[in-house]
């Protein structure tokens, strides 16, 4: 069932399956991109109150975890083929979903993609012209059919409010019967078993804000509606913290071990235990280690490809003046983005050894490394396919890469043994076996650089990245000189420098008088929605929230944990590099409707959306200054945050960012449709 699904709902399917089917069968919440979950463990699903603009929807996943002849129900926002993007975007002025609402012929082209059939779709209540829906209350099911082909299935849960309407998909023939988890790092539950991402979230800003700011503790903690309240909470944690230096490590500190302290790890027998049980948890596998040497030819100069061209030298020079003078980036960035072209020597970064978790990850510096002649220790899940596109990249390139081979492999694999044979039996589960990966990763080459990459979709992003940050703490204990790298998203609250203010009020005072005598109406219609001033002139600094309600809680407290842990580490003395990427058109972005015309429309409004080849190299160019380099030593955190960003503009457009999204996205619908 979707994560929104409570006890009541559970109580109920179990009652209404049992008078139809005659049968017994006991209804579980959960999430089918849960990591580890195991393929074909459900008969049946049901996702009720979905969203068709639901960011980690992936019909995929739950095409996976059926067996053959499974089934699915669904309830969820669908718009009449007839209505363009820009209708559904009207429609969806009050409601965000009802914007990127996916046509039935969409819907049922998502469907088959992903190995569906005989899927249908039934219209029912239409509350707006074109949209329709059906109420998320599960239906009398019949008994499983297992000799029929699957229906049709979309994922994700997303509290609509009720005077807009669902549809219904198919036949509800079950629920998602997964088990309660796998082992590994799991959400803590409740007294009544249930595994809530949401309490998790509120519990852990809370504790983060307790000490410093506890009346922003007793809000958060007392916040009903986390999925979309929790915008506010995030931003209030970047606001405490200007209080001090001790304030803003408070905040990073506290927060951490409360999520340590929540967190469980799932062991054999349905054992459980403190996430920092992974510190000293003995290995269960020794992984075996295989070099893979590339054979291409070393890039020996920085060469960013950008529209088409590859800019190096006095290009890439005016390129880095036109994104300062635009705002696109910082000044620092671009200081240190000429530095490392002045220096073509350390864009091997010879003698270190660099680990990618999340090692396929789509702007990760992986292929960048390797194409400068660099070593890198790849971490990724042991899927063959994303190994054999991470060991294509490395037989292209010019460096190493270290490839974990699991001990079930019955022969050792080769470097020429080829790309399928090597990929059947790489790669590490770190939501799983931390202690596994930290002995591997120890017996490594160093010094180290334990880069962190890794993205899941919805509460698996939450539990990687404490894995993560688990194994992370495992290896600093185990000593040696080990530098921490991170990329941080723009989308997200940050505290900004004070030219970046001013550049930002200077805009906004110039803006046309066509821009002028429309933002007037614009805002008064959405009680200042609309449009707002990014700052008060003056702020010193001024806070940039460009927090994505479409991205979602889960996906905010990961890339918290990130900067808190940088922060933390920082302040013992760690060497860390966490600079802030541009907007890039990722396939996590591009998949979302909503995402995907914002940043189609987003150019209207100051902000340069990167590809993700460009955005590769300035982030991995950006990695190699502050290893090799350095950078300055700063009063304040925020201030370590700010030196380099690359935001693509978002620090210093007129307008508040997320004022601006809404009609970025009306925008963009038509530049943005496949």
């Amino acid at each position: 069932m979707s994560g929104n699904a409570d006890a009541d709902l559970r109580e109920e399917v179990r009652s209404r399956y049992a008078a139809a089917a005659r049968a017994v069968m006991e209804p579980k919440s959960g999430a089918s991109d849960a990591p580890g979950a195991p393929a074909g463990c459900c008969d049946g699903t049901q996702a009720s109150s979905c969203c068709g603009t639901e960011p980690d929807s992936d019909p995929a996943d739950v095409f996976r975890v059926l067996v053959p002849g499974g089934r699915i129900g669904i309830s969820d926002v669908v718009a009449e083929d007839r209505l363009t993007p820009a209708d559904r975007a009207a429609a969806g002025s009050y409601v965000g979903c009802i914007a990127g609402a996916l046509s039935r012929a969409e819907y049922l082209a998502g469907l088959a993609a992903a190995g569906f059939a005989d899927a249908s779709v039934t219209f029912t209540t239409e509350a707006a012209s074109g949209i329709h829906w059906r109420s998320s209350a599960p239906s009398n099911p019949p008994a499983p059919d297992l000799g029929s082909r699957p229906v049709g299935w979309w994922p994700g849960a997303h509290a609509v409010p009720p005077q807009w309407h669902y549809l219904h998909i198919g036949r509800m023939t079950g629920s998602l019967m997964e088990t309660d988890g796998p082992e590994g790092v799991v959400f803590p539950a409740s007294a009544d078993g249930r595994r809530s991402t949401s309490a998790l979230g509120r519990a852990v800003i809370a504790d983060a804000l307790r000490p410093v700011d506890p009346a922003g503790a007793l809000g958060a903690e007392q916040e009903t509606n986390w999925r979309s309240g929790y915008l506010g909470h995030f931003r209030r944690l970047v606001e405490a913290g200007l209080a001090s230096k001790a304030a803003a490590l408070s905040i990073a500190r506290d927060g951490l071990d409360s999520l340590h302290n929540r967190m469980r790890v799932r062991g054999p027998g349905d054992a459980e235990t403190e996430l920092d049980a992974l510190l000293s948890a003995p290995a269960v596998a020794s992984f075996g280690t295989l070099s893979v040497p590339g054979v291409g030819q070393r890039e020996t100069e920085l060469s960013l490809p950008y529209h088409g061209e590859r800019l190096r030298g006095d290009a890439l020079a005016r390129q880095l003046d036109t994104w300062v003078s635009g705002g696109i980036i910082e000044p620092s960035c671009a200081e240190a983005l000429r530095e490392v072209a002045a220096h073509p020597e350390w864009l091997r970064l010879p003698g270190q050894t660099v680990i990618a978790l999340g090692a396929g990850a789509e702007v990760g510096p992986l292929e960048v490394l390797l194409r400068w002649g660099a070593r890198v220790a790849a971490v990724d899940l042991p899927s063959p396919p994303v190994w054999e596109r991470v060991l294509h990249l490395a037989r292209q390139g010019a460096g190493e890469l270290l490839v974990p081979v699991t001990p079930k492999a019955p022969v050792p694999p080769q470097p020429d043994s080829g790309d399928e044979a090597i990929a059947r039996w790489a790669g590490v589960n770190l939501v799983r076996e931390v202690p596994d990966a930290a002995d591997w990763l120890a017996g490594l080459d160093g010094p180290l650089v334990l880069g962190n990459y890794v993205y899941a979709d919805g509460a698996a992003n939450v539990a990687v990245s404490a894995a993560v940050d688990a194994l992370t703490l495992r290896l600093q204990a185990g000593g040696g000189d080990m530098a921490l790298a991170f990329l941080a998203t723009p989308t997200d609250v940050f505290a900004v420098p004070p030219d970046a203010v001013a550049y930002s009020v200077r805009g906004y005072a110039a803006r046309s008088r066509t821009a002028k005598l429309a933002g007037r109406p614009l805002r008064a219609v959405s009680r200042g929605g609309l449009l707002r001033r990014a700052y008060m002139p003056g702020a010193d600094p001024g806070i940039c929230d460009s927090l994505v309600p479409q991205q979602g809680p889960n996906y905010a407290l990961a890339k918290r944990l990130q900067r808190w842990r940088a922060a933390v580490a920082r302040e013992a003395g760690t060497t860390v590099s966490i600079n802030v990427a541009p907007p890039t058109r990722t396939r996590s972005v591009t998949k979302n409707r909503t995402l995907a015309a914002a940043y189609a429309g987003a150019h209207r409004f100051g902000v340069e959306v990167f590809e993700p080849a460009s955005t590769r190299v300035l982030m991995a160019a950006l990695l190699v200054h502050d290893l090799q380099a350095g950078g300055p030593v700063h009063v304040h955190p925020w201030q370590d945050e700010a030196h380099d960003a690359a935001h693509g503009g978002l620090w210093r457009i007129a307008y508040a960012p997320r004022s601006a999204l809404g009609l970025a996205a009306l925008l963009g619908y038509a530049a943005a449709r496949p």
